[in-house]
């Protein structure tokens, strides 16, 4: 991945071939986690306890669909496209666009 340019509007990134497809396939199955039901305690049932977990999980839940959008967002045709070199990557600065400074640490973590 190779910055190209990066002004008032944003970054542009170059991809090989290989790293866009490569980004393709990891944000197509992002996040990765499973929907597996979390537990607060092996032991414990008490109604207080199977509330918290219930919570935990509704919470967990919207976080992955949270992320599956943040990378559809990013896959998008105005944002990823491919090239006669491979694929060009276009995000928005978040400093000059106005956008929450979370969306850009979820952006890079996408890319680490």
């Amino acid at each position: 991945m190779k910055l190209l340019k990066h002004d008032k509007n944003g970054f542009q990134y170059e991809l090989n071939r290989r790293e866009g497809e490569c980004l393709r396939s990891l944000l197509n199955q992002f996040p990765v986690t499973e929907n597996n039901h979390a537990k607060i305690s092996r032991t414990c049932a008490e109604s207080e306890t199977v509330e918290r977990e219930k919570l935990l999980n509704e919470s967990l839940a919207q976080h992955r669909d949270e992320l599956k959008e943040l990378a559809k967002n990013l896959m998008s045709a105005d944002k990823l496209k491919k090239d006669q070199n491979g694929w060009r990557l276009s995000q928005p600065d978040v400093n000059n666009s106005g956008c929450k400074q979370s969306r850009l640490y979820q952006f890079e973590w996408c890319l680490v």
